[in-house]
């Protein structure tokens, strides 16, 4: 399934900064041979789903919102037990 933007320019920009904040200080550490290896590891997969999510445009919460915004929307007991009004 192909990776529909989902995102504006502003928030690209913030994601690719917020992958580098995390990946950074990862590799700064791991050169300074701090033994840290888990969250060393956590900080770069993070950060690099984050610059990925900038590259695509596209965001795994926003999507992952929307996903549920339709569900709600379709099914009426949802909506009903949310108390969201028919659309």
């Amino acid at each position: 399934m192909p990776l529909k933007c989902n995102i504006t320019t502003t928030g690209r920009v913030a994601r690719l900064l917020l992958g580098l904040v995390a990946i950074v200080p990862a590799m700064v550490s791991s050169v300074t041979n701090l033994n840290l290896t888990l969250g060393l590891t956590a900080s770069v997969a993070f950060g690099a789903f984050a610059i990925f999510e900038a590259a695509e445009g596209w965001c795994v919460v926003v999507e992952t919102l929307e996903r549920l915004r339709r569900g709600i929307t379709r099914n009426g007991v949802l909506r009903a037990l949310l108390g969201a009004s028919a659309e």
